[in-house]
């Protein structure tokens, strides 16, 4: 089980990408806007766990381990503004999919449910999370109930 910390419940969000780094809505959208819609309630009760999922053979994230270092170097730049969230990156590399979406989302759930996590939103690199508290919100809808269970 990765990172669990303190008794929080574990938020993973998958991810599926592709296309270059320099400019990348991995970071500049996707992370950039968790950082910027994670309450302070959510920060004390969750451990936040995105899961990137690649498809083997990408020109970018496969072939060569460099991107990937380098894109949680970035992330780990823009967590430094926000020190009390815990968020970690976890690369996972899929079988070629021809850009079958759900079986990507299918395999980034399968490695996230083996690490421990509790919940499972299916993202895409370029969404912006806008909404304040929505993890939360969606957990207790689920009936996860207020504390750090």
């Amino acid at each position: 089980e990765r990172g669990r910390a303190a008794g929080r419940r574990v938020i993973a969000l998958g991810a599926p990408t592709v296309g270059t780094l320099d400019g990348s809505p991995l970071l500049s959208v996707l992370l950039t806007s968790l950082l910027g819609s994670v309450t302070a309630e959510e920060e004390k009760r969750f451990v936040f766990r995105l899961y990137v999922g690649f498809d083997e053979g990408d020109a970018l994230w496969d072939r060569d381990s460099r991107p990937r270092e380098r894109a949680l170097r970035l992330a780990e730049a823009l967590l430094r503004s926000r020190p009390g969230l815990d968020v970690e990156i976890v690369f996972v590399r899929l079988p070629p999919s021809n850009a079958w979406m759900s079986l990507l989302w299918n395999a980034l759930f399968a490695a996230a449910e083996a690490d421990g996590a509790d919940f499972f939103f299916q993202v895409n690199d370029d969404l912006a999370l806008k909404q304040q508290g929505g993890r939360a919100r969606a957990c207790a809808s689920l009936g996860c109930g207020r504390g750090a269970e």
